[in-house]
């Protein structure tokens, strides 16, 4: 349950980032390059921002997916060399 919960919040978290930087891309690629491209009556940069956040988000759930489960898979399974957690062991010659 809890794995879940942490996996649809990273999930959510990642959909929302991927969003607004979609959207930010989408609004600077269209009001520079794309100015007469037309979306849902919008032209320019009103029109590819949503389509930048739509991309975005999408990318954003993809990513936040497999982050969140590259991070349950390797949790607790870190194996430390000893360097800084504690002083090597001396060995007598």
């Amino acid at each position: 349950m809890v794995k879940r919960m942490k996996r649809a919040i990273g999930v959510i978290v990642g959909a929302l980032t991927g969003m607004m930087i979609g959207f930010f891309i989408g609004m600077d690629l269209g009001g520079n390059f794309f100015i007469d491209i037309r979306f849902i009556g919008l032209r320019g940069y009103e029109a590819v921002g949503p389509i930048g956040a739509i991309i975005g988000g999408i990318l954003g759930v993809l990513l936040g997916f497999l982050l969140t489960r590259m991070i349950a898979r390797n949790n607790g399974t870190r194996k430390s060399n000893g360097s800084f957690s504690s002083p090597q062991k001396r060995v007598k010659k």
